[in-house]
């Protein structure tokens, strides 16, 4: 029966009943001798078009991870490094429970060439270290394919058999996954469909690696307080770090002026001190800009539509030397020489913090 298998793109059951519903798949195609080799009508449209045709039904993938979990002995775990902070599960400790996991920084293609993969992963190991998590750490490129042969030859000489992978919508999972059977040189038609819109994979879609290894993909986990989830899909496509991130240097910043990312967020300092070098990094296609406060609090509320109606909150932040002053979903700002006072300003409900800085030369003491 069609209803008994799962499509490789999404992992959502095939049917021939509603085409506005997830897994549809036109009747004559559901007999078709190449349908282990088809996707679904959404995952088509996404593949060829990027359009995501919205069904109404909806998946409860709390549902679908919940039994991954069960499956699994081991998890592969995904981090974005142009999103860290916001990548990273608030539950890791309990995901990790009585399985051996894998710690897997995607993206460093991004980042500047000068910040290379051994400082990105010490970085990360210091990072994670502070929320007790010490499993192994692998960098890799789900786009350039660097560290996937590392991290292919890892899963299958593992003693673990059953592997899942796990982590925050638009991570890379699935084009993560699609490399590492393209390496394995696994048929390419059991790769998941990947976009750069979230909540792609709605179900858990196994997949052979080797006779005795199995590798799962799972839908995205929903992160509290990112930007890119409360914007429409147009904004949320733009501002998900695709591009090398943009580094920006601002030594010309003065009294009654401060940086903004038009319509998401602007960062005004309050106290300046001579020589106190300012930068702005973001991957999206929304840069940092040069602000005048004069200016700010009319062109902060002429973004998103899905931002008028939402308030917008001030905070006083003070960034340390060296430090990041991230803002989840969209970038950082990060100081040197001297700390920062400053006046934070984004959308209600959006979270921030502060951290050593990920591109630059580092202070161990403050790692």
């Amino acid at each position: 029966m069609m209803k008994s298998r799962q499509c490789p793109g999404c992992g959502a059951y095939f049917q021939s009943e509603d085409e506005t519903e997830v897994g549809y798949l036109p009747a004559h195609l559901g007999k078709d001798e190449r349908c282990g080799k088809l996707i679904c009508q959404r995952c088509y449209k996404i593949k060829h078009y990027g359009i995501d045709i919205n069904p109404k039904a909806f998946i409860k993938v709390e549902k679908a991870i919940d039994a991954g979990l069960q499956w699994a002995d081991g998890l592969l775990i995904i981090l974005d490094i142009v999103d860290f902070d916001a990548s990273l599960p608030h539950n890791l400790h309990e995901l990790l429970v009585d399985k051996t996991g894998l710690i897997v920084i995607n993206k460093i293609d991004l980042l500047p060439s000068k910040t290379g993969a051994d400082e990105v992963k010490r970085w990360a190991q210091a990072r994670l270290k502070r929320h007790g998590i010490t499993e192994e750490i692998i960098c890799v490129s789900s786009i350039t394919g660097y560290g996937i042969d590392k991290l292919a030859v890892k899963l299958t000489k593992s003693s673990e058999q059953n592997w899942m992978v796990i982590g925050v919508t638009n991570a890379g999972k699935s084009t993560l996954i699609g490399r590492v059977l393209e390496n394995l040189e696994i048929l390419p038609e059991q790769a998941p469909v990947s976009a750069r819109f979230p909540g792609t994979t709605i179900n858990c879609v196994k997949r052979m690696l080797t006779d005795n290894k199995v590798l799962s993909d799972s839908p995205g986990l929903v992160p509290q307080g990112r930007l890119t989830d409360i914007v429409c899909k147009d904004c949320a496509v733009k501002l998900i770090g695709s591009k090398k991130i943009n580094v920006t240097l601002y030594n010309n910043v003065r009294f009654k002026s401060g940086l903004a990312i038009w319509g998401f967020a602007a960062v005004i300092p309050v106290n300046l001190v001579d020589e106190t070098t300012i930068i702005g990094f973001t991957a999206s296609e929304f840069p940092w800009q040069i602000a005048n406060v004069n200016s700010i609090d009319n062109r902060l509320k002429l973004g998103c539509h899905c931002l008028r109606e939402i308030d917008w909150v001030e905070y006083i932040v003070e960034i340390p030397p060296n430090y990041d002053l991230i803002v989840h979903g969209l970038g950082w700002v990060s100081v040197r020489k001297n700390k920062v006072t400053c006046q934070l300003i984004i959308p209600s409900g959006v979270r921030f913090g502060l951290r050593p800085n990920l591109v630059g030369p580092k202070n161990n003491k403050t790692e």
